[in-house]
């Protein structure tokens, strides 16, 4: 799970550029990608599509992908 959180962010949707790499809290990176409609590139080269976006909960900002984030091993 800890490659699916970003620490000490709330960032919504329309704060995300194109190439924007995004580190998360366990210390791994993703990319973002505009093109086509906002995707996660992650470190396994998957992408997966941003299918919700900026659902505002108590610890931050959500957005729903349409698949599991793979760090490296």
């Amino acid at each position: 799970m800890k490659y699916h959180v970003v620490a000490g962010a709330n960032v919504l949707a329309g704060s995300l550029t194109e190439g924007q790499v995004v580190t998360t809290f366990l210390d791994q990176t993703f990319k973002i990608g505009l093109t086509g409609g906002p995707k996660i590139t992650d470190a396994s080269t998957r992408v997966s599509n941003i299918i919700v976006t900026d659902v505002q909960a108590s610890n931050g900002v959500i957005h729903v992908i349409d698949k599991v984030l793979l760090p490296l091993d």
